[in-house]
C-alpha cells in the first residue's frame, strides 16, 4: 500500500450460530493516532491517558471488513481475522506491506 492511503481487509465469516469476528494486529494493536480522520462522516476518538485526544484510525463494518486510514510505514505487519463461535474458532491473515 501507499502510505498516506486508506487500506480495506476483507473477512468472511459465516454460521449457525453467528460466529463473533474480531481483527488483530500480530505483535501490535490496531493503528491509533493523534489527528482526525473522518469515517462514514464522523469522527471517531478516543481519550488518550495524557489528557490529549487519541484518535482511531481504523474500523471494522458489519461485513466484518477492516479499513485501516492514512497507513504508514509502522502499520505494516500481518493482520488475523478470527472467528469464533460455540463449534470452533477459524483464522486468516493478510500481510500489509507500506
Amino acid at each position: 500500500a501507499v502510505a498516506g492511503s486508506t487500506v480495506e481487509l476483507s473477512c468472511s465469516a459465516q454460521g449457525d450460530p453467528a460466529p463473533r469476528v474480531q481483527w488483530h494486529k500480530e505483535r501490535g494493536d490496531l493503528p491509533w493516532g493523534r489527528y482526525v480522520v473522518m469515517a462514514g462522516g464522523r469522527c471517531q476518538s478516543q481519550g488518550g491517558a495524557d489528557g490529549e485526544p487519541v484518535i482511531r484510525r481504523h474500523e471494522v463494518d458489519r461485513e466484518h471488513t477492516l479499513r485501516l486510514y492514512t497507513v504508514t510505514p509502522a502499520d505494516a505487519g500481518t493482520y488475523v481475522c478470527t472467528a469464533q463461535s460455540q463449534l470452533g474458532t477459524a483464522a486468516a491473515a493478510a500481510l500489509l506491506h507500506v
